[in-house]
């Protein structure tokens, strides 16, 4: 069977119309959606125009220069402000007890006595002989 060139046209119209409706409404639901700004923009309102003034017809009489007032001292250099002092390096800790004590099936406990107190430190082993280190930092 063979359309001839109106039902054609009454077919495709229609169809196209459909693919247009689905695809706008597939395009609103994928849109990106921005935020507003977070503070509204203002415009500054525009100097009111005013038109230029014409330039005088007479010339003004040439005007007498005036010597220039004498340049104000310069006011005086300040000393630079002194650098502020170094942090005193702490004083070092001095380690006076390591005892072990076992935690359980191959686990062990290591208490470090110090005369005081010791924020940092880092821990690692070595594979032979087996040991384990312990790094404390301004400990001695």
């Amino acid at each position: 069977m063979r359309l001839r060139g109106s039902s054609r046209l009454l077919w495709s119209g229609p169809l196209l119309g459909i693919a247009v409706f689905v695809l706008g409404g597939c395009a609103t639901e994928m849109a990106e959606v921005e935020s507003p700004p977070a503070a509204p923009m203002t415009a500054t309102p525009a100097a009111p125009w005013a038109p230029q003034p014409s330039p005088p017809t007479t010339p003004e009489p040439p005007r007498a220069e005036a010597a220039p007032p004498p340049a104000a001292p310069s006011p005086a250099v300040e000393a630079a402000p002194p650098a502020p002092a170094e942090p005193a390096a702490p004083k070092p800790i001095e380690v006076t007890g390591v005892d072990v004590q076992e935690a359980g099936p191959g686990g062990l406990v290591v208490v470090v006595a110090a005369d005081g107190p010791i924020t940092t430190y880092e821990s690692f082993t070595l594979p032979d002989p087996p040991r384990l280190i312990l790094d404390i930092p301004n400990a001695t």
